[in-house]
Formats: C-alpha cells, structure tokens, sequence
C-alpha cells in the first residue's frame, strides 16, 4: 500500500500525465497532417537535407522533425520530472532517417516498401553507446522507448535471448548516420543531456521503489508503464 505522501505524488504524475495527453491531442488537431511543425529551418550536412515526412508535397527535413519533437516532449515532460530523458528519446527516435535508404524511400525513389528500414535502431545504438555504467539504466531505459515508438516490443523473446541487445547491434549505415546526427547535435550536447537524464532517472528510481514497496515484480510493472507512456 501507498504512504499519503507517495498516494499524493502518484495522483499529480497520473493528473499531469492525462493534461499532456490532452495538450498533445489539441496541436494534432491543429495539424491535419499529423506533422507538428513549429519552425522551419535550414539544415547543414554533408548529404545537403534528408527527409523525414512528406505531405502535400511539403517536405519536413529530419533536423526539423527531431528538433521539433523535442521541444515540444521537453516542455510536456518537465512537468512530470522527465525533460530531459524525452527530450534525448525525441532528438533519437528518427535519427536513423539521415541516410540514404530512407532518403529515396520517402522521395519515391526506391522500391522499398513501407516498414523495411529500421530508422530506430540507429538512435538507441548510439545513446547505448555513449552511456558509461553508471547511465546504462537511463540508456536502455531510452532505447526501449525509441524502438516502440512504432509499436511495443516484448525485450526477451521466447527463445530467452536479448531482443534490445539484438536489434542495437545492426550497423547499416550506422557510421554515416553518426556523422551526420552530430552535425545537427554535438556529441558533447548529447553527452550533457544524458548526465542530466540520468539524475532524472535516478529520482524516479527512488520514488518506484518506494511505490513498490521494493518488490521487484511491481517495480518493474511501474517501469514498463513509464516507458508506454514516454
């Protein structure tokens, strides 16, 4: 059972929690497209701009998509002690779009078809790659939710093996899109934005745990929950 003080907590994340949603739900429907655009900038690479959506035959490049993404989960988050963490698992989710493969796909321009580029592998393998021991929970943590952005995944297939550890692994690409993600973001800004992340993490540890009673079977049902709603 729950203290007064952890029942009170509870209720202000799950009242902030419904108040995003609802926030969320109205820039979407002053969007018919579904893309939330906020500005529109020039983007600087080697490739000259990939893209990430197109609609009405209006482009919306990568840099914009994650930049925007991340404004706006960053301000919704903070309301609920998570900035920095959604902040890092927006600017991620689609970094694997800063190739080639997926630059012809959405241009028409290829005969790939939908789904058969894995444009989240790229983010979760760089923010695994960047976390020492003490950020690897707030990485993971991270990763999970940058693969489900599409959809849920179970993360220990029937087969007992490493489903996060399997598909973290794939490198098409992979050192191409790395040039390419850190001339939008410095490595050095997305090492700043992990340490503050994992603070972050480290206090909603805390509080599971005290929610939970420290049962582990509870604490990681909060866990997972955390990371359906990220």
């Amino acid at each position: 059972s729950c203290g007064s003080d952890d029942y009170t907590i509870t209720l202000r994340l799950w009242y902030n929690i419904h108040k995003i949603q609802h926030q969320i739900t109205e820039y979407q429907k002053q969007d018919t497209t579904g893309v939330i655009i906020l500005k529109r900038k020039t983007v600087i690479s080697v490739h000259g701009g990939f893209v990430a959506h197109i609609y009405d035959n209006r482009e919306q490049t990568v840099k914009e998509h994650l930049c925007n993404t991340a404004k706006i989960s960053g301000r919704f988050a903070a309301e609920i002690g998570l900035e920095s963490i959604l902040k890092l698992a927006a600017r991620l989710h689609d970094m694997g779009k800063l190739c080639d493969k997926f630059d012809n796909y959405i241009r028409g321009k290829s005969n790939v078809k939908r789904g058969e580029i894995d444009h989240s592998y790229a983010g979760a393998k760089y923010i695994l790659s960047l976390a020492d021991k003490k950020q690897s929970l707030v990485a993971e943590f991270i990763a999970r939710v940058i693969f489900s952005h599409h959809g849920l995944h179970d993360w220990i297939n029937e087969d007992g093996k490493d489903y996060l550890k399997k598909r973290s692994s794939k490198d098409e690409e992979y050192n191409s899109i790395q040039t390419e993600y850190e001339l939008i973001f410095p490595r050095e800004d997305t090492i700043l934005l992990l340490d503050k992340a994992t603070k972050e993490f480290d206090i909603v540890i805390k509080h599971l745990l005290k929610l939970s009673g420290r049962k582990m079977d509870h604490w990681m049902f909060y866990i997972c929950m955390l990371e359906r709603l990220a």
